[in-house]
């Protein structure tokens, strides 16, 4: 019940609110062809509504924006198929901001 009461306060998560977003992100990842590789579990989409407090646009951006960034390749590396901060490819875009 305080978990609840944190999410509801914290990030206006309630059980129908966080049915409805996840709903409306998968109905909107199906029908968009840049999304093709997204996974649709809830959990994975919950990260991105509980980041972005539920508001649905900002949570689709922060989503393309991670997939744009997962075939980010920097002097031949994937960065997310290595993700070592230590490596200089990822140092250096660390460095960079």
């Amino acid at each position: 019940d305080e978990l609840k009461k944190i999410a509801r306060d914290e990030l206006r998560e309630t059980d129908e609110i966080r049915e409805n977003a996840i709903r409306a992100i998968r109905d909107w990842a199906m029908k968009n062809p840049r999304i093709a590789t997204l996974r649709l579990d809830s959990k994975f989409i919950l990260r991105f509504l509980r980041f972005k407090k539920f508001s649905i646009p900002m949570a689709q951006e922060a989503l393309e924006r991670y997939l744009v960034l997962r075939k980010y390749v920097h002097e031949g590396h994937l960065i997310y198929q290595n993700f070592d901060y230590k490596l200089p490819p990822l140092l250096d875009l660390i460095n960079k901001g």
